[in-house]
Parts: structure tokens; C-alpha cells; sequence
């Protein structure tokens, strides 16, 4: 399940799904919110913007969470919400899902040296635990989209 794409230095796990129709938004985020927090995320509402149109109300969420896995490495899943054409119980839903591993978070390799330095404890040295930690941030974003294809396809029957 989900997607990968590489930027940087940086391994992105997620997906991203649409959905027309039939929709019980608010259900969708009562069911995604607490799994952050059952799973040991931190997790924030970045931004919410909400507007009224004629065609039905619109509305976008940038949600970001975080679980440290100890002082070197950060596990992050970034969700965005976008609904339009919202009225009653009928929307177009789009939905993604981004999770990736933050390393040296606290930054303790600066400068030029560091950045050689941490390539070399990366690529060399802690490799085989980066690629295991790559997997949790990448199971964990799956778990969190087979819940929300869950709720959609209940509320898309």
C-alpha cells in the first residue's frame, strides 16, 4: 500500500485519495484525529481554512504530527484535507498522506564538517537502522490510510 517518492535526502511514504459523492466529513476527521495520539504522535493543526460559495463550502486542513524515536531520529506524517462543493452530505474529498523520518533532528552535526560527518555516520554507520526506521514511518502511514479508505468506503456504500 502507499506510495514512495525520494527528494533531497529525504524518503516520503503516502498516497493520495479522492473521493466524490457521498461523504460524512466530519466522521472522517473524528476517526483520523485520535489515531495520532494512540500511536504516540504529537500532533498539531498546522492551518484550516474554511470559505462559503455558492456551489457549496469549501474548506482546507493541513494537519502535521510527529513521534520522536529517540534523540537522533523523528518519525512525521503531514496530512492535507481539501474538500469542495460541500453541501449537506454531499462533497468531493481529496486527501493525502506524507510520512518521512527526520534524522538529526536536534542538530548536533553543524557546519561543513558536520554535514561530511553525518554522511558518513549515516550512510556507514547507522544505515541498517535508518532503512528499519524508514519501514515503521512507512507501515505506520499505511495503518493510518487503510483507516481512512475504512471510514470512506463505510460512507460510500
Amino acid at each position: 500500500m502507499g506510495i514512495y517518492s525520494v527528494v533531497g535526502n529525504k524518503t516520503f511514504f503516502g498516497e493520495e485519495l479522492r473521493v466524490k459523492g457521498e461523504v460524512d466529513v466530519k466522521k472522517l476527521y473524528k476517526s483520523l484525529i485520535p489515531w495520532f495520539s494512540e500511536n504516540g504522535y504529537n500532533f498539531s493543526e498546522k492551518g484550516i481554512t474554511s470559505s462559503d460559495k455558492p456551489e457549496g463550502q469549501e474548506q482546507v486542513l493541513e494537519w502535521e504530527a510527529y513521534k520522536k524515536i529517540d534523540d537522533y531520529f523523528k518519525l512525521h506524517i503531514d496530512v492535507d484535507i481539501r474538500t469542495w462543493r460541500w453541501l449537506n452530505k454531499r462533497a468531493e474529498i481529496y486527501v493525502r498522506f506524507k510520512g518521512y523520518v527526520e534524522t538529526d533532528y536536534k542538530r548536533k552535526f553543524k557546519g561543513k564538517l558536520g554535514d561530511v560527518l553525518r554522511k558518513v555516520y549515516e550512510d556507514l554507520i547507522i544505515k541498517d537502522k535508518i532503512n528499519k526506521t524508514r519501514g515503521k514511518v512507512k507501515d505506520e502511514t499505511d495503518e493510518l490510510i487503510a483507516e481512512a479508505k475504512k471510514v470512506l468506503s463505510l460512507i460510500n456504500k
